[in-house]
């Protein structure tokens, strides 16, 4: 089945991660643009950050 990710989901704009806080150990990080096929550079942050931008209790399979 497919859906379109905006349907099930919200998306929250404007928490801007640093290149410096871009790391390979921690939380993933997933930005909009990995989400919508644009690109998709994975990294990761192990740092302080809001609640908000947290995802909990998610199962999330992106395919092309």
């Amino acid at each position: 089945m497919k859906i379109a990710l905006g349907e099930i989901a919200t998306y929250i704009n404007g928490y801007a991660f640093k290149p410096e806080d871009r790391g390979k150990h921690g939380l993933p990080i997933i930005r909009i643009q990995d989400l919508t096929g644009n690109s998709y550079d994975l990294a990761y942050y192990d740092g302080k950050y809001p609640e908000k931008i947290e995802m909990v209790d998610c199962k999330l399979k992106l395919d092309n």
